[in-house]
């Protein structure tokens, strides 16, 4: 047999915490190590309460923690802690996702933290909470909440705070604060600090060495503090 022997400890673990998932989802914890030619073979796809799992997973919905040290992807829904050295799913995210290396998903409700980089591609402002990075956080939409790195942070809008010691874009509008050495907004309505800081259109401050309000003939650029109401 080529297949790779499966290790497993399975008990079933009724947690109230997770009493409101699907009928057909499963109490579970198991340590299990996964056959990569086969992955579906051991495919569990709804796990309520602990998912452990050592080399790759694949899950439809999990409610509850899902552990991984290595690749581990969730379908549909992922409600509760999800921790592995890369996360991915076009899910939605209802609680706390930690990629060591990675993470990509589609809207979250909470918490998103990468090692280095996490994209989101749900829909416009469907995303709310906080998404961080060690280099760059991306979400090709729109957020509510905060985007926080070391790198840059990018957004289609955002509705709340952008803070990086690098660059954070919005690439439409930004209703509150941009922090990081360069800023720019399509729309801006708030305030912008750093060493450049550039908005299209809007009303807000900007505070910097170099600031940019407005396009063409209405732009008008200056240092230290600019403004428009």
């Amino acid at each position: 047999m080529r297949h790779f022997v499966m290790l497993a400890f399975v008990l079933s673990v009724p947690l109230g915490a997770v009493a409101d998932a699907p009928e057909n989802g499963y109490s579970v914890v198991g340590l299990a190590t996964y056959a990569l030619q086969y992955p579906s073979e051991f495919k569990n796809n709804n796990i309520r309460g602990v998912s452990l799992s050592l080399i790759e997973e694949d899950r439809d919905r999990v409610y509850g923690l899902n552990l991984g040290l290595g690749y581990s992807y969730i379908s549909e829904t992922m409600a509760g802690v999800q921790i592995s050295l890369f996360a991915d799913g076009f899910t939605d995210v209802n609680g706390i996702q930690i990629g060591i290396i990675g993470n990509q998903i589609e809207n979250f409700n909470g918490i998103v933290v990468a090692g280095l980089i996490n994209f989101a591609h749900g829909s416009d402002s469907s995303s709310c909470g906080l998404q961080m990075a060690g280099l760059a956080s991306v979400h090709f939409e729109g957020m509510r909440g905060m985007q926080i790195s070391l790198v840059g942070n990018v957004t289609g809008h955002i509705k709340g705070f952008q803070a990086s010691t690098g660059y954070n874009l919005a690439e439409g509008y930004c209703h509150g604060l941009q922090i990081g050495l360069g800023n720019r907004a399509g729309v801006l309505h708030g305030l912008q600090i750093g060493a450049v800081n550039v908005a299209l259109t809007g009303s807000g401050v900007q505070i910097g060495l170099f600031n940019s309000f407005g396009e063409d003939d209405n732009r008008r650029i200056l240092p230290l503090l600019n403004f428009r109401f």
